[in-house]
Formats: structure tokens, C-alpha cells, sequence
């Protein structure tokens, strides 16, 4: 909720923006201004200023804040919603990418030395499976069996091992 010192910087903000605003008594009308926008969070109160100094070239009254009042919380509320939203994401990718790079690798590993080992394949398929990401775990099991064929066809050994490296 907006405080008389967010109260005050929005007033400052306004006046600086609105330089010829002059007023009587400043501290009566922070006074007013800080029990009328008491129950209004401090940030859409901030949202409320900006959009009018986007609109009009004449400082608010308290009325013309009130009006924009419901237009700043969705601004506000949108603002929060996107920042959680790219937070989420980047979390997300950030579980997703190191798989991807490891697929590669494993990938890589098999096409320049000829090597597979089927322990790594299965455990980055659990780890796919993991993050539910069903289509990469098949992939990698698909990989797998492919790889293991075109060994055997070229006569190379394929490595199988019981325990597998951490991914």
C-alpha cells in the first residue's frame, strides 16, 4: 500500500514533469493525497502517474489518478505475470538446455570416434523422462538401438556398462 513517502516520490516525479504546477499549501495536499491513495499499492499508484503524463499536459488532480487507477493495476498485474512468466522459462530451459548439449556431445562421441556407450544414452533418456520430455527420451533409446546395428554392421565394439556418469 502507498506510503507517504511513495506518495511524496510520485508528487516529486508529477512535479518535476509538470514544472509550472504550483500549489499553496504542498504539504496539504501530500496530506490529502496520502489518505485518499492509502489503499492503492504504491506501484500502481506509480503506473496511475505515468500513464497521465503520457495523456495530458496538465497536472493530476486526485480524481484523474483515481480514473487510470484500475488501468495501472492491470499494467502492474501484467508486468508481474511477464516477470514470473520469464522466470518460469528460464528455469524450464535452464533443466532443458544442458540436456540438449549433452545429447550432442553423445551424439558428436558416436559420428567423429565411433564410440557408444549405451550406459550415457539411457541415463539421458531417464533425465528426459525425468523432465517429461517423453519424445527426447525415445529419441535417445532410438539412438541407442540404431547405433548398436551400425556398430555390429562395421564390427565395432559397443560399450555397455552397468553403472552410468552423472549427467
Amino acid at each position: 500500500m502507498a506510503t507517504e513517502k511513495d506518495v511524496l516520490e510520485i508528487f516529486k516525479l508529477l512535479k518535476a514533469n509538470y514544472p509550472r504546477f504550483d500549489v499553496e499549501d504542498p504539504a496539504a495536499l501530500l496530506d490529502s493525497w496520502t489518505q485518499r491513495f492509502a489503499a492503492v499499492e504504491a506501484a500502481v499508484l506509480r503506473q496511475a502517474a505515468e500513464l497521465h503524463m503520457d495523456r495530458s499536459k496538465w497536472f493530476p488532480s486526485r480524481a484523474e489518478l483515481l480514473e487510470l487507477i484500475e488501468e495501472a493495476g492491470r499494467l502492474v498485474g501484467k508486468g508481474e505475470q511477464d516477470e514470473a512468466a520469464a522466470a518460469y522459462w528460464e528455469e524450464y530451459w535452464g533443466k532443458v538446455n544442458p540436456l540438449r548439449e549433452r545429447r550432442k556431445e553423445l551424439e558428436d562421441r558416436f559420428h567423429f570416434d565411433r564410440r557408444l556407450d549405451a550406459g550415457d544414452w539411457e541415463a539421458l533418456a531417464a533425465a528426459f523422462d525425468a523432465i517429461q520430455w517423453d519424445a527426447s527420451a525415445a529419441h535417445c533409446r532410438e539412438r541407442i538401438r540404431i547405433y548398436s546395428e551400425i556398430l555390429e554392421v562395421e564390427g565395432a565394439p559397443v560399450l555397455i556398462r552397468e553403472s552410468v556418469e552423472a549427467i
